[in-house]
């Protein structure tokens, strides 16, 4: 997986790609890209099951993203060197990071740049172009902790205060960076929900980073195709005590909580016997 590939994926403005079962398709190719999103060669069969859409409609929309510019054809003998029947290779597909979201800081022609590595002008008037997800980590900590700061408050002496914001030790991941790339995503989740399972995973010695949320959050994109909102999703992983979180596990647990005429039977835990929850 590269996260490079996901948070260009996941940044991509609306005004660039609107269509949502497009942006779905990005998204999931995108795990399947390197480091620099190149030579991802998932098959259409594989983006339809990530997805929860036809493989007709994969297809259509990859061929959509290719004429937009923002995936081209790679170097197919990347398939090929890893599947050996010629009638089951996989077109590969190249990433065109430096379109649609976030450009590399000081790349190509017209720009210009400042200290803190923020592209802020580019060729043809195009707008603005945003922090990278790290600037915009790293900015947002520095500006919380000059707020407080300048206020005379301090988190560590007001117990209430840091009741409401918890903060993971992980790099300082906090809630309001949780939220950040929450809504980057376009995913829905209460502020409430959000803050109880920022603890759920300190309290699992687990605690949460940029990396690990991206990651929740792909899947929990996935589940809102079976009809299972974020809120849902999240609070069910932190009712069965689970240390990392999948689709699959969440549509197997709700399956077996929802017979026809039964109600939840959270004793029933023979389905998650094969699970890997340490997987996130």
């Amino acid at each position: 997986m590269s996260v490079q590939a996901m948070s260009w994926a996941m940044q991509m403005p609306k005004s660039t790609l609107g269509d949502a079962s497009a942006r779905h398709v990005l998204l999931c190719l995108a795990n399947y890209a390197g480091q620099d999103g190149r030579g991802a060669f998932p098959s259409a069969e594989q983006l339809a099951e990530d997805t929860g859409l036809s493989e007709r409609t994969v297809r259509y929309k990859l061929d959509l993203l290719e004429e937009m510019g923002l995936i081209t054809r790679g170097n197919q003998a990347i398939a090929a060197a890893y599947i050996g029947r010629k009638d089951r290779i996989t077109n590969v597909y190249d990433l065109q990071l430096k379109r649609g979201a976030v450009a590399a800081p000081g790349e190509g022609t017209g720009c210009s740049s400042q200290q803190n590595g923020v592209q802020t002008t580019t060729e043809r008037g195009a707008a603005v172009a945003p922090n990278t997800s790290l600037n915009q980590e790293q900015n947002q900590e520095q500006g919380r902790e000059g707020a407080a700061s300048a206020s005379g408050e301090g988190g560590s002496n007001d117990p209430e205060t840091a009741a409401d914001q918890p903060r993971s030790r992980a790099k300082g991941f906090s809630l309001a960076d949780m939220q950040a790339l929450t809504d980057t995503a376009g995913i829905a989740i209460s502020a409430d929900v959000a803050k109880d399972y920022l603890a759920f995973r300190r309290e699992l010695k687990k605690p949460l980073n940029a990396t690990i949320w991206k990651t929740i959050l792909t899947e929990l994109a996935k589940v809102a195709v079976h009809g299972i909102s974020a809120d849902q999703g999240l609070a069910e992983a932190m009712t069965a005590g689970w240390r990392g979180l999948k689709c699959e596990w969440l549509v197997n647990r709700l399956k077996h909580h929802q017979g026809p005429g039964a109600g939840p039977n959270d004793d029933d835990t023979s389905w998650a016997n094969n699970l890997n929850e340490d997987s996130v």
